[in-house]
C-alpha cells in the first residue's frame, strides 16, 4: 500500500471529483490507494492456506526492508483505468522481483507460477473504467488534468488484497484476520481490562478491607502496573509484523498480572480466570489447524476479552444479589 499523504489524497481525491461525471467509472477509495505488484492468483486457483504460506514468505522476506520512494503523477488515462505513472520504476519492480520470488517459494508448485515479468508499469489507479464503450472520451478528458504536479509518497507495505466486482470495483484485503487481531488486542487492553478492573471497585463489590498491610496494597498495585512494561514486546511483535503472537503475549501478561489479585481480594475468582485465559489462549493457538493460523489471534483476543467482561459481570452480580 501507497502510505497515507495528504497531498496524494488531496490530489487524487481532486482528480475523481473532476471526472466524476464520467459514465463507466468505478472510483478506488482514497484509503485505498496503491500500487499493484504482482497478481497472485485466480480465488478458485488458490486456497486461503496457500496464500497464508505465501505471505508467510513475502513477510520474512520484507519485514527488514525500507519503504520505497517514488513520484506519483502525472495523471493519464488507459481504456481499462485513470492512474497515476508512479517512480521511478527501478526500486518498485527490484520489490516486485522479490515478492514474485516469495510468491514461488511460498507456493511450492501449488498454484500457477506468477504472469511473465515483462511490461510492468508502476502505477496509482484513482478509478476503474468498467466498460469498453466511449475510451477515447475518457483518455482525453483525464489528459486536461496532466499539469497537475506530481506528489512523493511511499510504499509502506506489501498486502494482498482479493478483488471483487461488485457494481464497481472494492477491495477487500484477505488474510486480515492477523491484523483485526491488533484492533481485537486493542480493544481487550483499552476496554475490557479496565472494564475488569474498575467496575468491582467502582461499585464496591470487592469490599474495602484486606487482610495485609497498607504497604502490600502498594505493592500490588506497582505489580499491577507493571503489566505497562510488557508493552515494548508487544510493539516490537508489531514491528515485525509477527500479528498472530501479539494476543496470545498480551493474554500472558494479563493472565500473570491477575494471580496477585486472588490472594489480595480473598477470593479464587481472579486466579481461576488467570487459569482459564492461560490455557484458554494455550489450547486455541495449539489446536487451531495450519489452514486456520489466521484465526488464531482474533480467538485468542477474543476468548481473554470475553474472560475479563465475563469476570466483571460475575462481581457484579454477587453485589447485586448480597444487596
Amino acid at each position: 500500500m501507497v502510505g497515507h499523504v495528504p497531498s496524494l489524497t488531496a490530489i487524487a481525491a481532486y482528480c475523481q471529483d473532476r471526472r466524476r461525471d464520467l459514465p463507466h467509472l468505478g472510483l478506488v477509495p482514497t484509503a485505498s490507494l496503491h500500487i499493484t505488484i504482482q497478481r497472485l492468483a485466480f480465488t478458485d486457483e488458490v486456497s486461503l492456506d496457500v496464500a497464508a504460506e505465501v505471505v508467510d514468505h513475502v513477510r520474512r522476506r520484507c519485514v527488514d526492508l525500507r519503504t520505497v520512494p517514488v513520484e506519483v503523477g502525472p495523471l493519464a488515462g488507459s481504456p481499462e483505468a485513470v492512474r497515476f505513472s508512479a517512480g521511478p520504476p527501478e526500486p518498485v519492480r527490484g520489490l516486485r522481483d522479490l515478492i514474485r520470488e516469495s510468491i514461488r517459494r511460498g507456493a511450492q508448485g501449488r498454484r500457477p507460477y506468477p504472469d511473465g515479468a515483462g511490461g510492468f508499469v508502476p502505477h496509482v489507479s484513482i478509478a476503474y473504467h468498467d466498460s469498453s464503450a466511449d475510451t477515447q472520451s475518457l483518455i482525453q478528458r483525464v489528459a486536461s488534468l496532466r499539469y497537475l504536479h506530481p506528489v512523493t509518497a511511499t510504499i509502506q507495505s506489501a498486502d494482498v488484497v482479493e478483488l471483487r466486482r461488485e457494481g464497481q470495483r472494492r477491495w477487500a484485503m484477505i488474510l486480515l484476520a492477523e491484523r483485526v487481531a491488533a484492533f481485537a488486542t486493542l480493544f481487550q487492553g483499552t476496554v475490557a481490562l479496565p472494564t475488569a478492573l474498575a467496575l468491582p471497585a467502582l461499585i464496591g463489590a470487592i469490599g474495602q478491607e484486606r487482610p495485609v498491610a497498607d504497604g502490600i496494597t502498594q505493592l500490588s498495585v506497582l505489580i499491577g502496573t507493571s503489566q505497562l512494561l510488557g508493552l515494548p514486546f508487544l510493539i516490537y511483535l508489531t514491528a515485525k509484523q509477527q500479528y498472530t503472537l501479539v494476543p496470545f503475549a498480551f493474554a500472558a501478561i494479563t493472565s500473570m498480572h491477575f494471580v496477585l489479585y486472588s490472594w489480595l481480594h480473598q477470593t479464587p475468582v481472579y486466579i481461576g480466570m488467570a487459569v482459564l485465559i492461560s490455557l484458554g489462549t494455550t489450547t486455541v493457538m495449539f489446536t487451531a489447524p495450519g489452514n486456520s493460523r489466521r484465526t488464531r489471534p482474533v480467538a485468542v483476543s477474543f476468548l481473554t476479552g470475553g474472560l475479563l467482561l465475563s469476570t466483571a459481570l460475575l462481581f457484579l452480580i454477587l453485589h447485586l444479589a448480597i444487596n
